[in-house]
């Protein structure tokens, strides 16, 4: 009778979702049959909230010609990648942006290689406030570019852009054309995963399944960290290897219960919780993205200015001998100098069906 039941479960989720067999068997079981729970997961892996937006233009009086391509998250309202190549090489306006964008990628790519006419200096100015427009957490123009991509009218998107390039490259007298395609967060990290991998020689001829693995895509969850103006460090001092104490503010379904089995959510209340700092990135001239690892196929992220100071834990942060988790002490737990991360083996067992379940998605890609 109870199999019975499971049965009836996976049909119906498949009917909702339209995932396979096997995914809706692997996500039933990881959330205890709670067939809600399994659809939102499911629905939340599939959305699709990245934007990949590729373009040509050319600046008919400084007879500049580029080609771009942006990827952009939806959730964390911020440029994942840009890539970028301007030239007096009218050949570039010929490409036609209608093609898959990895094709367009490994274009500009080979394209950047080559010389530019363009000075560094001016390039790289040119990439900061592409990034910066889309980036700028208090910018009008970057709700409303958005918003236009979320309601796929770009033309918004296109008039914001043609004033900025134009501007950036003292050519008002532009022609932009552009092509705005959605993925899920599963097929641009699987599609960039395999990209790379293909660049790499190899004589074996398919993948066997360490290496298929190794494409699953990772799980990227919005991060808070503790800010102390007074005492705290300067975010810039900070070093991948050092251990933050961060809050997990993500809002998504996915981030949400992954939160609650870290132990950094009980219910509708955050709770901080530890991460060692994986990457620093600079973000313009100001800006710092964040990047802490929680566990295999899991990072946090968020981008602070650089002026910020955070806070401290357990009275300091490691220095080049000693890390801070060799003073993860039972006194400093009891002392409740900072959150452990209670996770039962239940719970692991969980998040390595998630992992499963993630790796069973793409292979049927």
């Amino acid at each position: 009778m109870e199999k019975d039941n499971f049965n009836d479960q996976v049909s119906l989720l498949i009917e909702k979702t339209g995932c396979n067999q096997e995914q809706a068997e692997s996500i039933l079981r990881s959330t205890n049959r709670d067939l809600e729970q399994a659809i939102s997961i499911i629905t939340s892996l599939s959305s699709k909230n990245t934007f990949i937006i590729k373009g040509r233009f050319a600046c008919k009086t400084e007879k500049l010609y580029g080609l771009f391509l942006i990827q952009a998250d939806n959730i964390g309202q911020e440029i994942k990648k840009l890539d970028l190549i301007v030239s007096r090489n009218a050949l570039l306006c010929q490409w036609d942006i209608g093609c898959n964008w990895d094709e367009l990628e490994k274009y500009i790519h080979s394209a950047s290689l080559r010389k530019s006419e363009l000075s560094n200096k001016k390039m790289a100015k040119l990439h900061h406030d592409l990034i910066d427009l889309f980036n700028n957490v208090n910018s009008e123009e970057k709700k409303n570019i958005f918003k236009s991509l979320a309601s796929s009218e770009i033309s918004e998107l296109k008039g914001i852009l043609s004033i900025q390039i134009g501007r950036l490259l003292d050519d008002p007298n532009i022609d932009l054309v552009l092509d705005v395609n959605q993925l899920t967060v599963l097929e641009r990290d699987y599609l960039e995963k395999k990209a790379t991998k293909e660049k790499i020689p190899s004589e074996e001829e398919t993948l066997n399944k360490t290496e298929v693995a190794s494409l699953a895509p990772e799980i990227s969850l919005q991060i808070a960290l503790i800010l102390s103006p007074v005492s705290g460090i300067l975010v810039t001092e900070l070093k991948p290897g050092d251990c933050l104490t961060v809050r997990i503010i993500d809002t998504t379904t996915i981030g949400q219960y992954l939160a609650g089995l870290m132990g950094a959510r009980d219910k509708d209340k955050i709770i901080s919780t530890v991460a060692n700092i994986e990457d620093l990135t600079p973000v313009g001239f100001d800006k710092i993205k964040v990047q802490v690892r929680f566990g295999p196929g899991i990072i946090g992220t968020t981008v602070v200015s650089k002026n910020v100071k955070i806070k401290s834990s357990l009275g300091g942060f490691p220095d080049k001998k000693k890390n801070l988790l060799s003073k993860l002490t039972p006194t400093a737990i009891k002392e409740k100098i900072i959150t452990p991360l209670p996770l039962r083996p239940v719970d692991l067992a969980i998040l390595i069906m998630i992992v499963l379940l993630i790796v069973a998605i793409m292979v049927k890609l």
